[in-house]
């Protein structure tokens, strides 16, 4: 493993950098001085790298400031053959006497064979996810789709609302895996024309439950099993499987949620049929902080009224 030690100034320009380059990057200290910002890194990384240079640099401002913070970046850097390699950057910035910064130091090291194991893992992940989705459209066809609409949703509503797009791919396979559970409902229950039981309503709500203890011990990086768990939840606790409230729902479980009512109503279904996209959208305005929350139900509501969102396969 090779760590490299380095200093720059405020603009990312580097001002030493320790002779272990040469076994990092395949070039000399000189030569690694010489090149520029834009000859290192791909320009939606330098983006990146800049933006959060201007982060750490508004939170100056602050009074309150931690002077000792250190932030970690991990990017792509061009080696000197051209190559990219992954690398993790853990910055902190210089100051002088006064404590106001001059310049940043840190240290760089190769985490490419990291990168690499775990996008096979993701990879692996998501090839698993899609078998589990076609093996519960398989024993209920009726609503075969269902879960890869839900996910593309989901995922619509969430990137609306600026999470990071590791969270939004995060919530994205929970759409995909949401009634997984459903896989313990009879079949015959799950394809039934007529209105079911009580007892068979109660059958069916087990389902998340389910869905909990099958995923529960998928290490995938994100609280899976929990947010499974969690997707038929309410916000004033009418929901089930636990009759959780308001912030004890966690923020992906409230986005699955309406993101699933809206396609479950929008499509046919053995016992009804399709009530249509615009009375789904009328009962998550109405029960607006209610059932569902009203953040996500304001992003759900201007993705199809404004710009034009479809449920697609």
């Amino acid at each position: 493993m090779t760590d490299v030690v380095w200093t720059a100034d405020l603009d990312m320009r580097t001002t030493y950098i320790s002779p272990s380059i040469e076994r990092l990057l395949g070039e000399s200290v000189g030569e690694h001085l010489e090149r520029n910002m834009e000859d290192k890194f791909p320009p939606e990384d330098l983006a990146r790298i800049h933006s959060i240079m201007a982060e750490e640099m508004e939170k100056e401002k602050a009074p309150d400031v931690d002077r000792e913070r250190t932030r970690l970046i991990e990017a792509r850097h061009y080696r000197a053959d051209g190559s990219l390699i992954w690398i993790s950057m853990h910055m902190s910035l210089i100051r002088d006497d006064n404590g106001v910064p001059i310049g940043i130091q840190g240290v760089t090291r190769d985490i490419t064979r990291r990168v690499e194991v775990e996008e096979k893992l993701r990879k692996a992940l998501q090839t698993t996810i899609e078998v589990l989705t076609q093996t519960v459209e398989r024993r209920d066809p009726y609503t075969a789709g269902h879960q890869r609409r839900v996910a593309g949703l989901a995922g619509a509503i969430a990137s609306e609302m600026g999470f990071d797009q590791e969270r939004v791919e995060a919530i994205r396979v929970a759409g995909y895996v949401h009634d997984i559970g459903k896989i313990s409902v009879p079949s015959e229950i799950l394809s039934k024309p007529g209105k079911l039981s009580d007892i068979e309503k109660n059958i069916i709500r087990e389902h998340p439950q389910s869905g909990r203890d099958i995923l529960r011990d998928v290490d995938s990086g994100i609280p899976l099993a929990e947010i499974i768990y969690q997707h038929h939840e309410r916000l004033d606790g009418s929901g089930y499987p636990r009759g959780l409230e308001g912030e004890d729902i966690l923020i992906e479980a409230r986005i699955l949620a309406v993101a699933d009512v809206v396609e479950a109503m929008a499509s046919y279904r053995p016992y009804r049929p399709a009530l249509g996209i615009d009375e789904a959208l009328d009962e998550i305005e109405k029960n607006r902080g209610t059932l569902y929350e009203p953040q996500v139900v304001d992003v759900c509501l201007s993705l199809f009224r404004e710009k034009g969102y479809e449920l697609v396969e």
